[in-house]
């Protein structure tokens, strides 16, 4: 989640691991590794409820600031809304929810909704052997035949295809390789990843696979490579922390609200930008929300407002629910 955050300003720190490496997939692996066997309908109620319900209310209370923002600075936020509904629906479709420019995100929940259900269909075969090798040919086809066809027609039908079916093949191997997935704490791991992933660097054919647009310049080998070098990295680092007797509660935090997070981070880095702007610091004329306050001196305020304003908000809302919970629950006792 923070490399997200990381991936969507225009300073970073040094590192290895790019996080357009290995981001997106991790979410999809992510997904295999917490799946959950229930029914069709109960699959289908549970994305309904989690993912296009979300989308839904997210998309407009995002627009709705968004708006009012751009009321004031006249910044760029995309082409949020139609006259019609029909046609909002349709520009959203074929804009790959990029109409929305502070949503953007909005096209992975929708792709990671489709590709749950598809993986559910696939996972009951219950043959591991068999699930890992319609992963690995669903992922080469999503990556190297459907992929050119959006590239050749610009067909956002071929587009949504790609990232269901690349984003399948990881949802599948961290499904088949849960076990093994969650017991690697060896630090060798990442040190050997890192070798592999720099010298991959070296020779060129390391790259950010460009899932929202179904680019993948060094082919299904690579992108497939580095990104479950990377995830392998990152989970051996994390089971190891996971295992420590004093545990990580921030990063722990950070975790279970990743889709807050990931949805408002944006609009958090806007209104940093509006508070450099007050402080005669930036120009708000250069602000949308791609482009914001890019600045070696601050770039750390950028990442850990873009995580802790969220969270807090998250955690307010949450406190807000409990409490009147609590005086329902009180209610009907008396």
């Amino acid at each position: 989640m923070i490399a997200v955050v990381l991936g969507h300003y225009g300073i970073v720190p040094p590192y290895i691991f790019e996080p357009y490496t290995f981001h997106m997939p991790l979410f999809f692996l992510l997904g295999g590794i917490l799946f959950k066997e229930t029914s069709i309908l109960q699959t289908i109620k549970n994305i309904t409820i989690k993912h296009l319900w979300y989308i839904a209310y997210t998309y407009i209370i995002i627009s709705a600031i968004a708006l009012l923002i751009s009321s004031y600075y006249n910044i760029s936020i995309g082409e949020i809304y139609k006259s019609t509904i029909s046609d909002t629906f349709k520009n959203i479709f074929e804009k790959n929810f990029h109409n929305n420019g502070y949503f953007l995100v909005a096209w992975f929940l929708f792709s990671y909704a489709l590709a749950s259900l598809l993986c559910r269909v696939i996972i009951y075969i219950k043959k591991q052997v068999v699930i890992l090798g319609i992963a690995i040919l669903i992922g080469f086809l999503g990556m190297c035949y459907v992929a050119s066809l959006y590239a050749e027609t610009s067909n956002q039908t071929y587009n949504l295809m790609s990232q269901v079916l690349v984003g399948s093949m990881f949802y599948l191997i961290g499904f088949v390789f849960k076990k093994t997935l969650l017991s690697m704490k060896s630090l060798y791991i990442p040190i050997m990843s890192i070798i592999i992933i720099f010298t991959m660097k070296n020779f060129g054919v390391l790259g950010g696979l460009l899932m929202s647009w179904s680019k993948y310049p060094q082919g299904f080998i690579f992108h497939t490579l580095s990104s479950l070098l990377s995830i392998c990295a990152i989970l051996a680092i994390t089971n190891a922390a996971a295992s420590q007797d004093k545990k990580l509660n921030l990063l722990s935090l950070i975790g279970s609200k990743s889709k807050i997070i990931m949805s408002y981070h944006l609009l958090t880095f806007t209104i940093l930008d509006i508070v450099f702007y007050k402080l005669g610091m930036y120009n708000m004329k250069n602000a949308s929300y791609l482009n914001h306050y890019s600045t070696p001196h601050y770039w750390f305020l950028y990442i850990a407002t873009g995580i802790a304003l969220p969270i807090i908000i998250s955690l307010t809302v949450d406190y807000i629910k409990s409490i009147k919970a609590n005086e329902l629950l009180e209610k009907e006792k008396s």
